[in-house]
């Protein structure tokens, strides 16, 4: 995605009906946000929506419960676009979410083949490792004040694509 171009999502937290990624796609939506943190969607149907998402062309994100290394990698190796984790509250818990996200030299995401290579022939290792760095998305969500006195170091972290404010949880991190 371009910074150039205004895009237009939707944030899923009950739905994980096969059909959400055509009606989005109909709707003129160019990307679905799944959330694990405070929704019902298991990674069994999350696998599933992504390949659907993926013969659609709309983008599928997903916020995961935690910035840890079994969530993001599984909401990875899944299908999804990008990953969002919530509550960064500091540099290292950023950092983390890149090296999870992110294969070498960025991070150090494992590899394994699946919904994210379209299921592509075993081999070619680098040029996936390499197309992934480059089109998945890693995104912080600040939520606390301890994130915010963060922000401007944890915005210089290469390998972060973007941040997305949490309103309700900052502000009631600011009382």
């Amino acid at each position: 995605m371009t910074s150039q171009q205004t895009y237009y999502g939707c944030f899923v937290k009950f739905s994980d009906h096969a059909a959400l990624p055509y009606l989005a796609k109909q709707a003129g939506i160019d990307m679905l946000f799944y959330d694990l943190e405070h929704g019902f969607t298991t990674l069994e149907k999350l696998h599933d929506l992504s390949l659907i998402s993926k013969s659609t062309g709309v983008k599928q994100f997903v916020r995961v419960p935690l910035a840890s290394k079994d969530w993001v990698s599984r909401v990875l190796d899944a299908g999804a676009d990008g990953v969002m984790a919530p509550m960064i509250d500091t540099y290292e818990q950023a950092c983390d979410l890149v090296r999870f996200a992110k294969y070498p030299p960025l991070g150090d995401r494992g590899y394994a083949g699946g919904a994210h290579t379209l299921y592509a022939p075993s081999g070619n290792h680098a040029l996936h490792m390499q197309e992934s760095n480059s089109h998945v998305e890693c995104i912080a969500q600040i939520e606390t004040q301890s994130g915010v006195q963060e922000l401007e170091k944890i915005c210089t972290l290469e390998g972060l694509d973007g941040i997305i404010v949490g309103p309700v949880d900052l502000s009631i991190s600011y009382g």
